[in-house]
Order: structure tokens, then sequence, then C-alpha cells
């Protein structure tokens, strides 16, 4: 799906509020065409990591992307916004008008 610069800024804070509470599937089309479903979290109390190393520093995401915990896999991934399908069944068209 083709993204205006302002849809995408809309479509990311929505998925990053989602996510933010709880656990839900997201599902995306990856870089190789694949259709992907991801468990996916941004809430403190669903991820459960651990950093073995201290040095890591954080890094900012694109404007293009959004990261999440993998709950089913225990590790961070990251989506590209032009490829999400749907967020717990509710297509990415009708996000943009929520």
């Amino acid at each position: 799906m083709i993204l205006t610069e302002q849809e995408t800024m809309v479509l990311r804070e929505r998925i990053k509020t989602i996510l933010s509470v709880g656990v839900h599937c997201v599902v995306f089309e990856k870089a190789n065409g694949d259709v992907r479903t991801m468990f996916a979290s941004r809430d403190e109390l669903e991820v459960k990591y651990e950093n073995t190393n201290p040095a890591t520093e954080v890094r900012s995401e694109p404007r293009e992307s959004v990261r999440a915990f993998d709950t089913k896999l225990g590790q961070w991934r990251s989506f590209r916004l032009d490829k999400v399908i749907s967020v717990d069944g509710t297509p990415v068209e009708r996000l943009l008008l929520m």
C-alpha cells in the first residue's frame, strides 16, 4: 500500500498506541514478499527481554517502520508501515479512518 507522509505518521502512532497495551496480532508483508503473522507488543509488562549486552545503544526508529517485541520468538522485530495488512484483524485502511 502506498502511504502519504501524513498517513504514515497517523498509522505509526495508531499502531504504537495499540501495541502499547497487551499482545496483538500484526499481519504484514515481509521484504521477500512472504506474509507474516506476528504476535507483537510494546507493553513493558509483555516484553520479556533481557539485554545481555549493556553496551548496546538504543536506536531511533525510522519513520517508515515500527519496532515491536515478537512474543513468540522472544525478540525485537520491525515491520514497514506500508507493508502492514492488518492489526487484530482490522485492515490497515480502516485503521487510517479511526
